[in-house]
């Protein structure tokens, strides 16, 4: 899946490109037909029930310890999601430092097909 980073700030709008909803505004995160995840640095928080990659049951966190836990970090479970005419927004704000020092991370997953039409 193709990843779109952007620069999130204060005023931030970020509208679905297929419909033009506000998907992320003043009030936070919203859906519409077109949203198949939304994730922050610690794994998904909404994955829509037909989007057929389900980045396991347990959420992604950085710096975990167990070596028998994915080493992955999100950003690459959702390089590695093979889907046609899908795309994610990473929303990066840098003066949001997270735990572990880097700035805050979301996601946003979008395909132009609307839900039960993903093939």
């Amino acid at each position: 899946m193709k990843i779109v980073e952007l620069d999130l700030q204060d005023n931030t709008v970020i509208k679905c490109p297929f419909c033009g909803q506000s998907l992320y505004d003043e009030d936070g995160l919203h859906e519409c037909p077109h949203l198949l995840f939304h994730a922050s640095d610690y794994g998904p928080e909404f994955v829509r029930d037909d989007f057929p990659y389900k980045f396991g049951e347990e959420p992604y966190v950085e710096g975990k310890d167990d070596e028998e836990e994915d080493e992955k970090t999100f950003w690459e479970h959702i390089e590695e999601v093979e889907m046609p005419n899908a795309f994610c927004f990473a929303l990066v704000n840098h003066a949001a430092p997270c735990m572990c020092g880097a700035g805050f991370t979301g996601f946003i997953g979008l395909s132009q097909y609307k839900a039960c039409n993903l093939e």
